[in-house]
């Protein structure tokens, strides 16, 4: 009897594969072109297929924002050490991977990840930061604010390289009087010294700033 196209290519399919085509494809076209009709194509497969594995396309969407934290290299961090640099490094490689993906970060940035590595990483922040004096709901505020930061600093480094801005046309430095221009010229990436001051400015000790 011959199978058909659903039944052969979904015995060679599984959740890990499915996830990193749908991420090629967005990678490649945006997540304005995906669908599941795209991935099935890409898979050889119908498009069917692809749910007995994942149950729906929003499920996929999680799928991917998961694979998106494995590459986090989650276990070359520094589990070992106090809280601060932990989640600095952890900010700055989360940082790296968004912008090595670009058309996934607004998919990233609307979802919250709740897989296992994903979890045991949260968990582990929360429970140095409680030993070093912050309450659990302190410590889950400063997670919070710090993943928004990571998230929109990578948000604004897509908008930007979308907007396609041409450099200035002002040759030369700024003006010596104009310091606001003196300031553009030497800021430079900001993200790494924000996340650095953010942290600085985390103690224990009382509620953080509503």
């Amino acid at each position: 009897m011959a199978q058909t196209r659903s039944e052969g290519g979904r015995r060679g399919l599984t959740r890990e594969l499915i996830t990193s085509t749908a991420l090629g494809l967005i990678d490649e076209a945006g997540s304005a072109a995906f669908s599941m009709r795209r991935l099935g194509a890409a898979l050889g497969v119908d498009a069917s297929a692809v749910y007995w594995h994942l149950h729906s396309q929003e499920e996929l969407y999680e799928a991917i924002a998961a694979a998106l934290i494995d590459e986090v290299d989650l276990a070359g961090l520094p589990w070992d050490g106090p809280w601060a640099p932990f989640l600095q490094e952890y900010s700055v490689r989360l940082h790296e991977v968004l912008l090595r993906h670009p058309n996934a970060v607004v998919l990233f940035a609307s979802r919250s990840v709740s897989s296992p590595p994903a979890v045991r990483a949260a968990t582990h922040a929360v429970e140095r930061m409680v030993e070093s004096g912050f309450t659990p709901g302190q410590a889950m505020q400063a997670a919070f604010a710090l993943r928004a930061f990571t998230v929109g600093a990578a948000l604004d480094a897509v908008a930007r390289s979308a907007v396609d801005l041409p450099p200035s046309t002002v040759p030369g430095p700024p003006p010596v009087d104009n310091l606001l221009a003196q300031g553009v010229a030497q800021a430079g990436d900001y993200f790494r010294a924000g996340l650095a001051a953010m942290l600085r400015g985390l103690r224990p000790g009382g509620p953080l700033p509503e």
